[in-house]
């Protein structure tokens, strides 16, 4: 499908597909306009193709590394700004779990989500930085930029509407036509940091290639220096598939950039970001309950989460996405949005969320 829908580039591979495609009739192939995915455990394996040649668009201005990629058109793709097709699909995705879990957590009143979530969305809008805090020991310190060198970080929120094939918003915000996207269970107000200092506990999920509990006991434990993460400590499963993840990351870039499927342009920001802070998420779902799976818990009110690697925006991405889950109550965190005006809104003060 892949291969049917860059037919027209002209390069040998794909002069060679179209006689194939002729002869076997593979036009009578169609990319569905809606997709469902539910991610399950372990890993999804390589997309050879991907990796040896890639997907060509048919002026030849990019190339994708896998087809779903490219019929979706994200908006946090490099490719999506290059790639002058409109997006053949949008998707939703969800993660392994119990189907009462996610019947419970998705039905919910998704007009008054996104009256929660578009009160967070103009405070962050208009805010500076984030400090993160607590007066108890064994707490979450974090001071998170949304503006650096006069650039503010766009703001996302999870409400997933993909009533539309392409996403009006993002239009606006970075001039190119991407699909729509959600995620099930929905609720967060999402951006990624231009920078980020302090130390983060994450004490309830982590996701890597599937969900791990945490705890006050046996947290994730990262330090945050100019937007880069280091880990200080972590369970040893957890610290272990960490390891192993970064390595086959560094592997799948050097196959990438020997192989030259991607542009050399995107392999660069994959390698800039390997250490970089994707996302910094506030909650929102009123119903989502705690839960063995980063799906639900990374969506429950009165938590946050933080993303390791790749980001929602160009500029930020890499070969992978870790989220891990702060539970605010516990560590009695306070929330300070800090105003371009020079004033201060509480978010959440000693663990209770204000708004």
């Amino acid at each position: 499908l892949g291969l049917e829908y860059s037919k027209k580039a002209n390069e040998p591979v794909f002069e060679t597909y179209r006689k194939l495609s002729k002869l076997l009739k593979l036009s009578e192939l169609r990319v569905a306009d809606a997709s469902f995915a539910i991610h399950g455990k372990g890993y999804a394996g390589k997309h050879y193709f991907g990796l040896a040649v890639g997907y060509a668009t048919p002026d030849n201005k990019t190339r994708w590394e896998l087809p779903a990629r490219m019929f979706l058109k994200p908006f946090w793709a490099k490719q999506t700004k290059f790639d002058k097709r409109k997006p053949a699909m949008r998707a939703a995705i969800t993660e392994t779990l119990p189907l009462n879990e996610f019947t419970e957590y998705c039905n919910i009143n998704y007009s008054l989500l996104r009256r929660r979530n578009t009160k967070l969305i103009k405070i962050l809008e208009n805010a500076t930085k984030l400090k993160v805090f607590s007066e108890n020991e064994n707490a979450s310190e974090l001071e998170i930029l949304l503006q650096k060198d006069a650039k503010q970080s766009i703001i996302y929120r999870s409400d997933c509407d993909v009533r539309s094939k392409t996403d009006r918003e993002l239009k606006k915000c970075f001039g190119v036509l991407a699909g729509s996207f959600g995620n099930l269970p929905a609720g967060e107000v999402f951006f990624t940091p231009k920078s980020i200092e302090g130390v983060a506990i994450g004490d309830v999920t982590i996701h890597i290639d599937k969900s791990y509990m945490l705890s006050e006991h046996k947290p994730l434990v990262v330090k945050f220096e100019e937007g880069k993460w280091r880990l200080i400590e972590a369970p040893i499963e957890v610290q272990k598939k960490i390891e192993n993840e970064q390595k086959d990351v560094k592997k799948l870039i050097e196959m990438y950039e020997k192989s030259g499927a991607i542009p050399e342009e995107i392999i660069e920001t994959y390698k800039r970001n390997l250490n970089s802070v994707g996302e910094f998420a506030i909650n929102t779902n009123p119903k989502a309950k705690f839960s063995r799976y980063l799906i639900v818990n990374e969506k429950l009110a009165n938590m946050v989460h933080i993303a390791l690697g790749s980001g929602f925006e160009p500029e930020t991405q890499t070969l992978y996405h870790w989220d891990f889950v702060i539970d605010v109550a516990r560590q009695a965190l306070t929330i300070i949005a800090l105003m371009h005006n020079g004033s201060e809104i509480y978010i959440s003060k000693n663990g209770k969320f204000l708004l």
